[in-house]
């Protein structure tokens, strides 16, 4: 099954909105506020418990923590997490069927992959790992077969708390290391006890995503490559002490910002953006990678992800920045897609219920005019919630 890039009729895909300048949502998608106390919703990450209740993480911004917030009695909760320092960026969040919480998440302030679990009336929080020479930059968790939880996440070679983006980075040799050690990559992390046991399963690699097939083999996308040029949507997979890596799409320059899952049939879905030609691709692996286009046109934007319903399709949100929404796509036949708005744009996450009902979680700088704005006329996000009926 090869799913093409076909536009279905009837689908609202421009940029436009309605009078009062609300996005035109399609048919059965229900959205709400679910934070707006200040600049909140970044990296927002969703899961859901066995009765369907939506748990989301996210970094707020304003205060440098990570937070927590579920629906419950028909109103969304909220609390702080960890506020132990600038804590709470590229947070990942997994339920089990007890509704114990666990969360994946980076503290800006050390450097160090950390983790939470919800132990009922608090947050036990305790690192992964904190290596002084280089710094965690993004994580994902997923629950074995076992209900432990397994994390990937991807370093950095340099100290935590500068910005690499500024002056402060420039003088940093931040690609080789002294003496030709490894300088960043992917590692991966399963729960021994009290403990974790960590090990490298790519030795170059940002913003990875993990997904567990049904015997707890591990698939991870991820972004390879050392500049805007040579960068590939990547993948990774296997076992503790037996990976194996390669290129998804060998075609796509800065390939990455990818979702990936995995069906019931082993089958593995990996949703990507080629941020050169400014499409949204698609690439199923049963035996060779097949690879297709989902959107041709969606700008720069940041923010696609991916998840696998019980009957074994895929589903895929992203931003569209040249249309300024955030879209759901599905298979509609084997060989089109089925595109929905779910609302402005934004940075999602998702997760199927089993009803095979999508539920995403996305941060949202425009559902007020273009953007959010403080009280001083600044921009800001909020946290946002949409499910399909």
């Amino acid at each position: 099954m090869i799913f093409g890039l076909i536009l279905l009729s009837g689908c609202d895909w421009g940029g436009d909105m309605t009078d009062d300048n609300t996005p035109n949502i399609s048919k059965g998608w229900q959205n709400e506020v679910v934070d707006d106390d200040g600049w909140v919703g970044i990296d927002a990450s969703i899961a859901l418990s066995a009765d369907g209740t939506p748990h989301i993480t996210y970094y707020d911004q304003s205060n440098e923590d990570l937070k927590h917030a579920w629906l419950q009695g028909g109103s969304w909760q909220t609390e702080t997490i960890d506020s132990d320092g600038d804590v709470g960026e590229e947070s990942g969040v997994a339920v089990d069927s007890d509704g114990t919480i666990y969360v994946s998440y980076v503290s800006a302030s050390t450097g160090a992959a950390k983790f939470a679990e919800n132990t009922g009336d608090s947050w036990a929080i305790s690192e992964i790992e904190q290596d002084d020479q280089h710094h965690t930059v993004g994580t994902s968790i997923a629950l074995d077969q076992n209900e432990d939880p397994v994390v990937v996440y991807s370093f950095e070679r340099g100290p935590a708390g500068l910005d690499y983006d500024s002056d402060e980075g420039d003088d940093l040799d931040l690609d080789i290391g002294p003496d030709n050690d490894l300088v960043g990559g992917i590692k991966y992390a399963r729960r021994d006890g009290a403990s974790w046991d960590t090990e490298v399963i790519a030795k170059e690699g940002q913003d990875p995503y993990l997904a567990l097939a049904a015997d707890d083999s591990a698939h991870v996308c991820y972004r390879s490559g050392d500049n805007d040029t040579s960068q590939r949507a990547s993948y990774a997979h296997g076992t503790a002490g037996n990976w194996q890596t390669g290129i998804v799409d060998t075609q796509t320059q800065a390939g990455g910002d990818c979702g990936i899952g995995v069906g019931s049939d082993n089958v593995v879905h990996i949703a990507y953006h080629d941020f050169q030609k400014g499409a949204i691709k698609y690439a199923k692996k049963n035996g060779d990678w097949e690879l297709s286009e989902i959107d041709d046109n969606s700008g720069d934007q940041e923010g696609v992800r991916l998840a696998v319903d019980h009957d074994n399709l895929p589903h895929v949100v992203y931003a569209n920045d040249e249309s300024e929404k955030l879209i759901h796509v599905m298979p509609e036949t084997e060989d089109s897609w089925r595109y929905e708005n779910v609302d402005r744009m934004g940075i999602p996450s998702i997760a199927i219920d089993a009803d095979n009902r999508p539920h995403v979680a996305y941060g949202n700088t425009a559902d007020d005019g273009p953007v959010m704005k403080t009280d001083d006329g600044d921009e800001r996000e909020i946290l946002k919630y949409a499910v399909r009926d």
